[in-house]
């Protein structure tokens, strides 16, 4: 059980962490208003981490350092390898400047072959896309980019809003000649709290221990319990794998100028049927109250 994504370092909402892509993941399941069917996600490890040099030290080539930040979520939403996986990927980096500026400026002379931004694009099985950006040396506040797009609407983590086509407000307004034209407003995230929280989230989040806002502490409780019962872990072998291969194979896109590479099926092709999901409330593949 990976961590998720929350509000920011410090917690948006006063001192608690508030766990935005598990809300919206669990408004997919169990609502018809909202992102029936997802078409578009977006995501990455957006922030600056000027003295984190040797995170790029060793790299030869551009990759895409950190795929799970924000793929994991990702990837339960769009059930990646439960009737639905990666097949290709393309991925790009620009020139990498950032990392060399800030070693000079800790008095070393060193040059980092790692783009600055890493930006790669994931097709999946199912007709959906998948925009994964990493940059950490670059000057910007801390954000993730998190973006779900539906057929019925869309959520964005730096508006703090979700859309749903509608229930959402919309108006019609004037432009200057006098024409109408239709606006549309996003819904603020936490208008949806009460209904959609997650109900583990809802048992700890007045109890948060640990780092990242205590789902550090509910990742490992999630996996000794699995150990403990001798069930299936919420994230599998399956999972780590296909995950963690954005890493090699965006290395290889780029040195072919881009090109697509195929993902590996690491479940050879079980994926397609797989087994009965195991329900238990640690799922991250259902809401499993």
């Amino acid at each position: 059980m990976r961590k998720s994504n929350h509000a920011s370092p410090e917690g948006e909402e006063g001192k608690k962490e508030v766990n935005y892509e598990k809300i919206f993941a669990d408004s997919c399941r169990r609502s018809d208003r909202i992102q029936r069917d997802p078409q578009h996600s977006q995501n990455g490890c957006r922030k600056r981490r000027l003295t984190q040099q040797s995170r790029c030290s060793g790299t030869p080539y551009p990759r895409f350092l950190y795929p799970t930040h924000g793929l994991g979520p990702i990837s339960k939403i769009l059930r990646i390898n439960r009737g639905n996986r990666f097949l290709s990927l393309t991925s790009s980096a620009t020139k990498g400047r950032g990392f060399d500026l800030a070693a000079k400026e800790h008095g070393v002379n060193a040059h980092y072959n790692a783009g600055d931004i890493v930006t790669t694009v994931i097709k999946c099985a199912n007709g959906e896309n998948i925009t994964l950006t990493h940059g950490v040396s670059l000057p910007r506040p801390y954000s993730r980019n998190c973006r779900v797009q539906g057929t019925k609407g869309i959520w964005l983590e730096n508006a703090k809003g979700i859309y749903i086509e509608g229930i959402s407000p919309k108006y019609e307004k004037l432009d200057i000649a006098g024409n109408p034209y239709l606006t549309h407003e996003w819904d603020r995230q936490d208008k949806f709290y009460q209904e959609y929280d997650h109900p583990i989230w809802k048992e700890f989040r007045d109890n948060q221990v640990g780092g990242h806002g205590g789902m550090d502490a509910l990742a490992l409780r999630a996996f000794f319990d699995a150990v403990k019962n001798r069930t299936v872990t919420p994230i599998d072998v399956y999972d780590c794998a296909a995950w963690m291969a954005v890493t090699t194979l965006s290395e290889q896109s780029i040195a072919l100028g881009s090109a697509p590479v195929a993902f590996p099926d690491f479940t050879n092709g079980k994926w397609v049927d797989r087994e009965p999901l195991f329900r238990n409330k640690w799922c991250l593949d259902e809401v499993c109250e």
